[in-house]
């Protein structure tokens, strides 16, 4: 009979089995400050890792280092996007997903290629471009598409070159002011 679901608030070496212990090792000398509902959430993950096979357990490990190495900044942009991801509605996640399914190889290629071309940008130029794609989001889709179709073959910089300039407020009027 497996061990039942650890206690959130019990101690580390009281009550984790050892399988559990290991694939939360890095988090020994911090859990007993862990808040509860990310102890449970840790958990949840460690018991997912025991299924996993080893070839998936040494992606989960990479992908647990590289979050690791990861600058404050860059994980909490990442966490932004994840919480806008599950604010999307279930449809379009999934179409989102079958979109990125539908590429061939070389298509998932050049957009890691891209991915890692924007990454290496300053900061300020990531912002800006992020704020032209979100202008781009409130396009009508033949318009959507048509940018798409011109930044296909190009740099990211060069890509860049294909939004919309970003939409700016007119100039206030000095409320009622000559």
């Amino acid at each position: 009979m497996p061990p039942p679901l650890f206690c959130a608030r019990c101690c580390w070496r009281q009550a984790l089995p050892s399988e559990q212990r290991a694939a939360l090792a890095p988090f020994e000398s911090k859990w007993e400050q862990l808040p509860d509902e990310r102890k449970a959430r840790m958990l949840k993950g460690a018991e997912r890792y025991q299924s996993m096979t080893p070839e998936q357990q040494a992606a989960a490990r990479e992908r647990m280092q590289k979050w690791k190495n990861l600058p404050p900044e860059e994980r909490e942009r990442a966490k932004k996007h994840l919480d806008d991801w599950q604010k999307l509605p279930p449809e379009e996640r999934e179409q989102l997903k079958q979109r990125y399914r539908d590429l061939t190889p070389e298509q998932k290629e050049k957009l890691k290629v891209r991915r890692e071309e924007f990454r290496k940008l300053p900061p300020e130029e990531r912002e800006a471009i992020r704020g032209r794609f979100r202008e781009l989001r409130r396009l009508p889709p033949e318009q959507r598409k048509a940018i798409r179709a011109c930044a296909e073959d190009k740099s990211v910089d060069q890509a860049a070159a294909c939004l919309p300039p970003v939409a700016t407020p007119p100039p206030s009027k000095g409320h009622g002011r000559p």
